[in-house]
């Protein structure tokens, strides 16, 4: 489960969906086994921020406040 690349909000929600599809298909969240749909969100929720956070490129606002550094 490759997650996308990319910090919009639309990218981030693609990669919740595609995690939460693969647990419905598997029970698993890549190696993890979650007790519950709402367990396997808080998961997939927490890799796609982080891989956004994670992600290359400067968001608009921190060009901004760091003028582009």
């Amino acid at each position: 489960m490759p997650l996308k690349k990319g910090r919009s909000q639309a990218t981030i929600s693609k990669n919740i969906k595609e995690c939460i599809m693969s647990y419905k298909k598997s029970g698993k969240v890549g190696n993890t086994h979650p007790k519950n749909l709402a367990h396997a969100v808080k998961i997939c929720s927490a890799a796609a921020y982080t891989s956004a956070r994670k992600s290359k490129g400067k968001s608009a606002v921190s060009e901004a406040l760091h003028g582009g550094k």
